[in-house]
């Protein structure tokens, strides 16, 4: 039945297709019940590929992504990889990744935006990243959001999930993350886009993203700081230097003082931010997505440079980018 599903998807996807996955947290199906409770990773593995080979036989030049892992015991990432690798079927290493997956109750804009819980974040997918690399494949997570199960009202659908998203975003490409998978549930609180058709927080954190990241390369930096804040250099294929403040602190204004060098003699500014952490409402220069869809990005604040160094001011809980021109 799955090769026939392949087969056919094969057929209507074409060439957009980037390969298949069989299966989902596998580590949770003893957990759940959906298989024997003595049933550990040498079962999965024989049954991952039993369904990879019925595959293969149908659609010959498919290829797969796995093992679409999500926790860290038992560890299943790492021995999937090494055992699969050699096949030469695997397209990424896939692992699936929430900041937040505890109580709900418990849950708080300020642990969804808090150091610990970054470097959590960090710490495990530079392991997977390390992992994949060995064995010479990207790492994909193909499913992340704020907070598990759906999310939580007040904050999966919040101002503090726009500036969780953008932050995670930056902080995996530097990490070498290939791709982000945002799980979408329309009617969740963590929603991108919304039953309506209309696009949430966490939209906006991944749209302040786009816009700092396009056609440019991210850069190696360093920004010693005590405080919950978040900084990424940038340069663009024309030449513009950028500079990406994500200000975590819920009371406190960031200064940094940067000397971008005597070429550049214009900096303009696009800020994301919203009246409170709590406000679903996420502006982008000053404006949001109109109703059909489009986003005008005219509002951005443009100022000459006199000096060798320039400080870069970002108000409490906000976000902004700097970027620094000829």
């Amino acid at each position: 039945m799955i090769a026939d599903e392949a087969a056919y998807v094969s057929r209507v996807g074409g060439s957009s297709l980037i390969g298949f996955s069989i299966g989902n947290e596998p580590e949770l199906f003893a957990k759940y019940g959906d298989r024997p409770a003595a049933w550990g990773f040498s079962n999965y593995l024989a049954e991952w590929q039993a369904d990879r080979n019925a595959v293969l036989a149908r659609v010959p030049t498919a290829k797969f992504f796995g093992p679409e892992a999500c926790c860290q015991t038992p560890p299943w990432f790492a021995p999937f990889v090494q055992s699969e690798e050699k096949s030469g079927t695997l397209v990424a290493a896939s692992h699936h990744y929430y900041s937040y997956g505890g109580d709900h109750e418990l849950a708080t804009a300020d642990i969804l935006l808090s150091r610990k819980t970054l470097k959590n974040y960090t710490l495990v997918a530079r392991e997977w990243v390390r992992e994949a690399t060995q064995e010479k494949l990207p790492v994909d997570i193909t499913e992340i959001n704020s907070i598990s199960h759906g999310g939580k009202r007040g904050i999966s659908d919040t101002f503090a999930a726009t500036l969780w998203a953008s932050d995670i975003l930056f902080q995996s490409a530097l990490l070498g993350v290939n791709q982000m998978d945002f799980q979408e549930v329309p009617g969740a609180a963590y929603a991108v886009i919304n039953a309506q058709g209309d696009p949430q927080p966490v939209y906006y954190g991944q749209l302040f993203f786009h816009l700092a990241t396009e056609r440019a390369d991210l850069l190696s930096s360093v920004l010693n700081t005590t405080e919950n804040v978040s900084a990424f250099v940038l340069k663009g294929v024309d030449g513009t230097l950028r500079v990406v403040i994500i200000n975590k602190e819920p009371q406190r204004r960031i200064d940094i003082a940067i000397s971008p060098g005597s070429s550049y003699h214009t900096v303009t500014t696009l800020r994301m931010q919203a009246t409170s952490l709590t406000s679903s409402r996420v502006t982008v220069g000053n404006t949001s997505v109109a109703a059909d869809g489009t986003w005008s990005g005219s509002s951005l604040a443009r100022q000459s440079i006199h000096t060798a160094q320039t400080v870069l001011r970002v108000p409490a809980s906000s976000a902004a980018l700097f970027t620094f021109s000829v």
